[in-house]
């Protein structure tokens, strides 16, 4: 009796608990990529309203030996950029962009940012490989979290919404590097891959525990009384 009430207990605590994902709807994944070389530039960028999914684009320029190169990606919940520049006779520079803009209904109480931002940053001589996450939520003109990342960690920040509330998420992330000198290099990789997810109240949670216990009994005594019967 004491594992099977442990069992359930524990497997309806574990439903509970999980907080569901909350649907975007009117959401929009934009990036861009810029390489500069001399007086070599160029641009792309492209967005998921017009361009193949998933989206990616890179950009290059070179001037005798200098190179700049950056390139973007994005996916559902998932956004990528990477610039690099090795600099010889003319400074080189490269910024890459990726960004996501999604509307979502609350279904009321907490609601949490999940937030996996990853970084790999490299430089030799004077270049400045930079970086930077930025990310907003907004309910019509209020601001409910806004706040630039510029270094690689696991964020989840919790803001309280009322049900039917309207949220807007803006995340926009930047990997930028320049060589201005001969031998320069730098380098900025950066990934994100993020979701949105209600977070069940502190009564919710003890009210499914109580239940798992109720059902967990109920089941105990039901075998029970087919074993005696």
């Amino acid at each position: 009796m004491r594992s099977i009430l442990l069992t359930c207990t524990l497997a309806l605590a574990s439903a509970t608990v999980h907080a569901a994902p909350v649907t975007f709807f009117d959401s929009t994944y934009s990036i861009s990529a810029v390489a500069i070389a001399g007086a070599t530039v160029d641009t792309h960028s492209a967005d998921s309203a017009t361009s193949p999914w998933p989206l990616f684009i890179s950009a290059q320029g070179s001037s005798g030996d200098g190179l700049a190169a950056s390139s973007a990606v994005a996916d559902y919940g998932v956004l990528g950029t990477i610039a690099e520049a090795l600099g010889a006779d003319v400074p080189v520079s490269a910024i890459a962009n990726a960004s996501f803009v999604g509307s979502f209904i609350a279904p009321g109480g907490p609601v949490q940012l999940n937030l996996d931002f990853t970084a790999d940053v490299q430089n030799e001589g004077t270049g400045s490989p930079d970086s930077f996450l930025r990310v907003s939520l907004l309910s019509g003109a209020k601001t409910l979290f806004d706040t630039t990342f510029s270094s690689a960690g696991t964020f989840t920040p919790v803001v309280s919404m009322v049900a039917g509330e309207e949220g807007l998420l803006t995340l926009s992330m930047t990997s930028a590097a320049d060589a201005p000198q001969f031998a320069d290099i730098s380098t900025a990789n950066h990934g994100l891959t993020f979701s949105v997810q209600a977070v069940p109240e502190p009564s919710t949670m003890a009210l499914g525990l109580m239940a798992g216990v109720f059902l967990a009994g109920r089941i105990a005594w039901t075998r029970g009384r087919r074993r005696s019967a």
